[in-house]
């Protein structure tokens, strides 16, 4: 990582980033495909069932996702049987909590349908859920291992084949219901999920066996990694889940259907910002433990000045033709309340700015930092919410929250990188 120009550094952008257009078009289709099979009324119910499966997945997950590329990432140069250590740990760790989350759930489903939807009725989507949020975690866990190892193309075919695969269940299942896409979209993510395991782990075959009474000492490092991030990520993913169970209970099905459309449209914009950081976690935890900590702060704040651009550029062509997006993404019943829609579209700006540097600031910092710059946004955005008596106020709580959020990342990677170059200094 010598500077921004890097040639391999480039090439691992080049190839993830190809990547997320793949999966911001899926996105689109598979949205526009439910929207159409389901209705308007069906729509937001669908939302709330997939999004309630993410934040599941991540209690199942416990962070591994950032944690394993992390210390892959940090010792894979010098001591890559510690490496992959972490790696088979994971796995333990993943198996553990699904069977333990598994369990909660299956003898509780009638109460976290209530949860969840608001009512016990909706309770026939408890087990859909929780296989899409097993094979959610299971997928997001394999695919980050290869982040660990730099080996971004393989990380890019497993979303593209994911993709394809989600694409493909929608279409067959059309007419089958909710249930059925959530369930076959958790049971071919497992499967999925399990194959690339099975390749990573002949590709690093010299490494198979350890003794697990010998690693409590790293079991315990990624838990204390990991659990303290737990609520930053589940907030993370909240804040189009909350807003949208709220608005479903208090305006009903109808208005919940509109937000959740206008929320998609942001939603399938923001892969176009994160693949920069997810090359970012192993590049940074590399530098660290290289020293090049100075190089890193150069890049990043070049990357921060072409993310502003960009996000600005994608704005404004996205207010402009919100109606045409709308209108490809969904249908013509959807663009009753494009305000909506254009009023979300300006957190991009900020979003933008915490999804560059939230990698970075993972891996500086042990300490759950993003999760403290979270947790104060989401708690901005709800008092809004306690308050607004429209969803359009809901809409610009939104915007208010990630404003605060990009300010704290900012503010916290500053301090932190300026500390860590500095040190390389003396």
């Amino acid at each position: 990582m010598n500077n921004v120009k890097d040639s391999s550094f480039i090439k691992d952008i080049i190839i993830t980033f190809s990547g997320q257009i793949f999966v911001l078009l899926s996105n689109f289709l598979i949205n526009k495909m439910v929207a159409i099979f389901v209705g308007v009324n069906e729509f937001g119910v669908f939302n709330i069932a997939k999004r309630s499966a993410t934040v599941i997945g991540f209690f199942i997950l416990l962070e591994l996702g950032i944690s394993i590329p992390r210390y892959y990432s940090l010792y894979l140069k010098n001591n890559p049987k510690k490496a992959y250590e972490y790696y088979q740990l994971g796995i333990y760790i993943l198996l553990t909590m699904a069977v333990f989350i598994s369990a909660i759930i299956f003898f509780n489903q009638e109460l976290v349908a209530s949860y969840i939807f608001g009512s016990r009725v909706f309770s026939k989507y408890i087990i859909p859920l929780l296989i899409y949020s097993i094979g959610i975690a299971a997928n997001t866990f394999i695919f980050s291992a290869y982040r660990g190892e730099e080996r971004f193309y393989t990380y890019t075919v497993i979303q593209l084949l994911t993709q394809v695969i989600n694409v493909i269940i929608v279409y067959i299942a059309k007419d089958d219901g909710i249930e059925t896409i959530l369930t076959a979209w958790g049971s071919s993510n497992i499967l999925l999920s399990i194959v690339f395991m099975c390749l990573f782990t002949r590709l690093n075959s010299e490494f198979k066996t350890f003794k697990i009474v010998n690693l409590y000492s790293k079991i315990k490092e990624l838990l204390i990694y990991g659990i303290p991030r737990i609520p930053g990520e589940i907030i993370q993913f909240s804040y189009y889940l909350i807003p949208l169970m709220i608005i479903n209970q208090r305006f009903g099905k109808l208005s919940s259907g509109f937000f959740a459309a206008s929320t998609g449209i942001l939603q399938a914009f923001l892969p176009l910002f994160s693949y920069v950081g997810i090359v970012l976690l192993p590049k940074v935890s590399k530098a660290l433990m290289e020293k090049k900590m100075g190089l890193v702060k150069k890049q990043v704040r070049y990357l921060s000045i072409l993310y502003l651009l960009f996000s600005f550029i994608v704005v404004f062509f996205g207010i402009i033709f919100s109606k045409q997006i709308m209108q490809i993404l969904y249908s013509n019943e959807y663009t009753e309340q494009l305000n909506i829609a254009k009023i979300l579209l300006i957190t991009l700006i900020p979003r933008a700015q915490f999804l560059l540097l939230r990698n970075p600031i993972d891996a500086i910092s042990v300490r759950p930092v993003n999760t403290i710059s979270l947790c104060l946004s989401f708690l901005i955005m709800l008092l809004i919410m306690f308050f607004s008596n429209s969803v359009t106020l809901m809409a610009w709580s939104f915007v208010i929250s990630d404003l605060v959020l990009a300010v704290l990342s900012m503010i916290f990677w500053s301090f932190m990188v300026n500390r860590k170059s500095g040190a390389e200094n003396e």
